[in-house]
């Protein structure tokens, strides 16, 4: 934009491209891709978006051929596997399930010394390790409670 001879808010001429006139300003806008001016704005968002659905409708309507179905059956496939629930696909890291029971087997409620505990690598914190046991628990609350029952029976035997 700027050569050697020319300095930042001389009045160079800028009209030497087809197409652009110059600005009072001395720059020409549409050289830099975009023009604002008071009497035109720019589409927004939505307006830019509802006018391309429109036209893809437009599209789909007009290309659509007649209903011709050839393989019934693969279509039936689809629509049983389309109307089946969705499966849960939270679930924990295998290393983190582990991490959580060792901590409450070895520590039970001491988040204090779980966090001084050689098996924490990440360096928790006990609020970060309170949080990580709540969401094993929220997670896997059957699990939960039958490990939290084994653990009292195995203390009730040592006793």
């Amino acid at each position: 934009m700027l050569d050697g001879k020319q300095r930042h808010g001389s009045s160079a001429p800028t009209s030497d491209m087809p197409g652009t006139t110059p600005n009072p300003c001395g720059r020409t806008w549409p050289r830099w891709g975009w023009l604002w001016t008071p009497t035109r704005r720019f589409p927004s968002v939505r307006e830019r978006l509802c006018s391309l659905q429109v036209k893809a409708m437009e599209v789909d309507i007009e290309e659509r051929p007649k209903e011709l179905v050839r393989k019934p059956y693969v279509l039936n496939d689809l629509e049983a596997e389309a109307s089946l629930p969705e499966k849960k696909g939270n679930t924990l890291s295998r290393d983190l399930i582990d991490y959580v029971r060792y901590m409450v087997e070895n520590h039970g409620e001491d988040y204090k010394a779980m966090a001084r505990d050689e098996k924490n690598y990440y360096q928790d914190t006990p609020k970060q390790i309170r949080n990580k046991i709540n969401v094993y628990k929220r997670f896997y609350p059957a699990e939960w409670q039958t490990f939290i029952d084994s653990l009292q029976k195995n203390k009730m035997e040592v006793e």
